[in-house]
């Protein structure tokens, strides 16, 4: 007779030899959970997205502003910070840094020197 709330061994899927369980990276090794915000010294709510900010607005600058660039050169510019050049687009375009229409992009934002 099996105990309350255990389960039989028929109904979990067996485990490939060497294959890595939930929780663990490919080495075997178990991951930190992620940070939440009743640890002591976890990152408040927030601080992810302006840390992304931060980089955002470095980026931004290579822009001149006033120019128009096709898509094909802003993904040359990008490309050099990240292999996932739409995601950095596309959140240059969100926070407003860069403007869009149709295939050109436009610096619309962030910080401007003088």
């Amino acid at each position: 007779m099996m105990r309350p709330g255990a389960s039989s061994a028929c109904c979990r899927s067996p485990t490939p030899a060497g294959a890595v369980g939930a929780g663990a990276d490919r080495a075997g090794r178990r991951r930190r959970s992620p940070a939440r915000p009743d640890r002591p010294g976890a990152a408040p709510p927030g601080a992810r997205r302006e840390k992304r900010l931060v980089v955002l607005r470095h980026i931004a600058t290579l822009f001149e502003p006033g120019v128009r660039y096709p898509a094909k050169d802003v993904n040359v510019v990008l490309r050099a910070f990240h292999h996932d050049f739409a995601a950095l687009r596309r959140y240059l375009v969100d926070e407003c840094l860069l403007s869009r229409a149709g295939d050109l992009y436009w610096r619309s934002g962030g910080p401007v020197e003088v």
